[in-house]
């Protein structure tokens, strides 16, 4: 299609698909921090050490 024949967005359309993107993007951040959120702690006290081991190897 032309770009001279394009007719203007209802917005009502462009409402209703911004508001389901929104969504879109929310419920799978949900999804996501509530499948990793029991992995957090574990990767914070796995990354005290990897820390601690560079940091000697660096200032050896």
């Amino acid at each position: 299609m032309s770009y001279l024949t394009q007719r203007p967005a209802d917005k009502g359309k462009v409402l209703t698909l911004a508001l389901q993107e929104t969504l879109f993007v929310v419920a799978w951040t949900a999804l996501a921090g509530a499948l990793f959120l029991p992995l957090t702690r574990l990767w914070m006290f796995s990354m005290l050490p990897a820390a601690l081991i560079a940091i000697h190897f660096l200032t050896a």
